[in-house]
């Protein structure tokens, strides 16, 4: 299983970009704007009491969402955008795959690496979670492209 965290804006383009991306492809979508919508109960709650949600609740949602999906590709946009969400994500992640996650950030100059990524020695297949940090809906094709190549 392999994840790809988009943590750009999910600006309205780019997630209609992705949707079109990924349709009928083995591969499944979400956006952080649809998993936190303010009709989701445990959402609404935090907002009526005025509160912040917690990284940790967001990370619970997400997997919710992800579980979802029995594709081997989940990708993810606009989320996580600091680094305590992140590690909370990644030990949601963790828990849930029952496996330590190795976590590859995937500059826009560095798209060339992903070929040269050994496997994991798991007997299911490489569970990896690939970060990005761009909005360029070209370059996030060609890296959703390259990580559903590498074995």
């Amino acid at each position: 299983m392999k994840f790809i965290l988009i943590t750009s804006t999910p600006m309205p383009r780019l997630q209609v970009d992705l949707q079109r991306f990924t349709f009928g492809k083995a591969m499944y979508f979400e956006s952080i704007v649809d998993i936190l919508s303010p009709e989701n109960k445990t959402i609404e709650d935090f907002l009526a009491k005025g509160e912040v949600v917690p990284s940790e609740v967001i990370a619970e949602l997400i997997i919710e969402n992800l579980k979802g999906s029995s594709s081997d590709l989940k990708i993810l946009l606009g989320y996580p955008k600091t680094k305590e969400q992140l590690d909370d994500l990644i030990c949601s992640l963790n828990q849930w795959t029952g496996r330590e996650l190795t976590v590859h950030t995937v500059e826009n100059d560095s798209l060339s690496s992903l070929t040269k990524m050994t496997p994991n020695d798991e007997s299911d297949g490489v569970i990896d979670v690939f970060l990005l940090n761009s909005s360029d809906t070209k370059f996030i094709f060609k890296v959703i492209n390259n990580v559903g190549n590498v074995q």
